[in-house]
Formats: C-alpha cells, structure tokens, sequence
C-alpha cells in the first residue's frame, strides 16, 4: 500500500511536468514558465518525502519508548503462575488485565473479579507481577485456551490494546520435575539416620 502511495505521488507530478513540455512545444507556451512549473513540482516531491521521513521516524522513535506488556503462564515446581511483565522503556499507566474465559484460582478464586479485579494505575519499566494460579497437573486437565486482554496507557494517555490468544494444550504433555528443598533433604536425611539406627540395635 505504501508503495503505490509512493508511485502516486512521483508520477502525477511528473504527468503535470510533461503536460507543460507538451504545451510548450505545440502551443508556444513560454519555456521559462515551464522550467518553473518543473521546479516547483521537484520541490514538492522533495517535501512530500521528506515529511514522510519524518512521519517514519517518529514512529519508530515512539515504538522504541512505548510500554510494553507482556503475559504468560509458567511453572515453579509443581505450582502453575501466571505473570505480566513489562518490557518497555516507559511506564504503563491505568493497567486492566482479563481473561476470557474467567478461570478460578485453585478453583475458587476467580481472576477478572477478585485477583485483576482493580486496575493497576502504575507499572515501571521491568517491573513483574505474579500470582499462582493451581498445581501444574490439575490446571492442564481442566484448561486449554485463553484470551488475555491488556489494556492500558502510555505516558501521554495514549490507549493501547493487546489481545493475546494463549493455546496451552502444549504443556499438558510436559514433564515438571519437582526440585526437592533444603527442608525435604533435612526429612530425608533423618529418616535415612532413623533407619539405620533401628537396623543397628
């Protein structure tokens, strides 16, 4: 689309500039008001392209600083979480989160009237928020897809929407292993101790 606009706007001036050679030559018209009208459409063309230069790189300059948020499911050993991050150069302002369909929090808890219920009203740079959501096994048998929804502001107030489409049959055939911790060790330890006295009486 963008290229057709391009060709647009160089071959209409062009046709303007050999209409005015044509009635040059055949109606006499003067040669110093055609070499006029040739100059005055070469800067045209030169303005026209340079505001879109312009245009091109405040785009890119904004998109660069724009907020960024991000969300996803992950796993921390056998518990399942849901996290929003963001990934941007500037601040996200008046956050809304939901999903579609609303899904409880081992199993009583629902997401979009209790947990997201209030919009988050700041959200820096890099900053990550989480809440548990179920046992990894549990939650995988009973979900598969969502519809996350993000919407929130820039810092001029500019309203951003993200719909993200989470297809989570992937991750029911995955294996989680579950890392045993300084406490369960301790447990393990003493009862390894236990046994062997037992066995030594």
């Amino acid at each position: 689309m963008k290229e057709i606009k391009y060709l647009i706007i160089t071959i209409i001036p062009i046709v303007i500039l050999l209409l005015a050679f044509y009635f040059y030559e055949t109606e006499g018209v003067n040669f110093s008001i055609s070499i006029n009208m040739g100059m005055f459409l070469l800067t045209y063309i030169t303005v026209v392209f340079t505001y879109e230069s312009l245009q091109k790189a405040r785009k890119e300059s904004y998109l660069e600083s724009r907020p960024y948020l991000i969300a996803d499911f992950d796993n921390e050993e056998e518990t399942l979480f849901f996290y929003v991050q963001n990934i941007g150069k500037t601040s996200a302002l008046d956050v809304k989160i939901s999903i579609s369909p609303d899904l409880n929090i081992f199993d009583q808890i629902s997401f979009n009237k209790e947990v997201f219920k209030e919009k988050i009203n700041f959200f820096p740079p890099g900053k990550t928020i989480k809440t548990n959501i179920n046992t990894t096994s549990e939650f995988h048998q009973k979900n598969e897809a969502f519809t996350l929804t993000l919407i929130y502001k820039d810092s001029v107030g500019k309203k951003i929407k993200e719909d993200i489409y989470m297809n989570l049959k992937y991750r029911r055939h995955l294996l989680y292993q579950k890392r045993k911790k300084i406490d369960d060790v301790v447990k393990s330890l003493n009862k390894i101790g236990k046994a062997i006295n037992d066995n030594s009486i």
